[in-house]
């Protein structure tokens, strides 16, 4: 049986329509990043880009997302190994780093909907920075560690994707932006966003 693209191909191996399903549309990398002026940490905070949908964590104008958004990141396989502020469970750094993807990606559960019912994105948690004015209010204490700790309790649940198919949602307004805290330390914003464009001839082309 032959093996799927992402297990035989590199990033720069594969074709334009191959590269952008990777994404699994969690919509993290779509979140404002601080970065610390005196320590260089980059933290992630709960507020969304104002072009990205809330309720579908999809952005709302893709095709003019770099003109609405100058400071909108190219993702390219080459700055992948670069970006440490991507998720740990981006399909894009686990090819990076020769892993497999995980069972929600659409890819492999044939449904775009399971990385929500997962719990693995932010859907229903987010802020849009339209309505925001002080980014510090809203910084994530750990956002891959929280990953590290939701994919270790998944992987445990052989029924994961139907157990959580029905709850996810609700659970989710419960708990609405309460994963923050406060930030004092002095920041800035980063060039905060990542989208997976492709702008070498060798590299799939978006």
């Amino acid at each position: 049986m032959n093996q799927p693209f992402w297990k035989t191909k590199t990033l720069t191996e594969m074709t334009k329509e191959e590269w952008e399903s990777l994404c699994d549309g969690c919509g993290l990398c779509c979140l404002v990043k601080l970065e610390n002026i005196d320590t260089k940490e980059i933290v992630t905070t709960n507020v969304a880009c104002k072009y990205l949908d809330l309720k579908t964590c999809q952005c709302s104008d893709y095709e003019n997302r770099h003109k609405n958004v100058p400071d909108c990141i190219a993702l390219t396989p080459k700055k992948i190994s670069t970006l440490g502020w991507l998720p740990e469970t981006c399909a894009y750094r686990l090819i990076d780093e020769k892993k497999d993807l995980y069972p929600w990606h659409h890819l492999i559960s044939g449904d775009k909907e399971a990385v929500h019912k997962a719990g693995v994105s932010k859907k229903g948690m987010l802020v849009s920075e339209a309505s925001v004015s002080n980014y510090t209010d809203y910084v994530i204490e750990s956002l891959n560690r929280d990953l590290q700790q939701k994919v270790s309790d998944l992987l445990e649940e052989s029924s994961f994707l139907d157990r959580h198919a029905s709850l996810a949602m609700t659970e989710r307004e419960d708990n609405e932006v309460k994963d923050v805290r406060h930030c004092e330390e002095p920041l800035k914003i980063l060039g905060r966003r990542g989208n997976p464009d492709v702008l070498d001839s060798k590299e799939p082309n978006k």
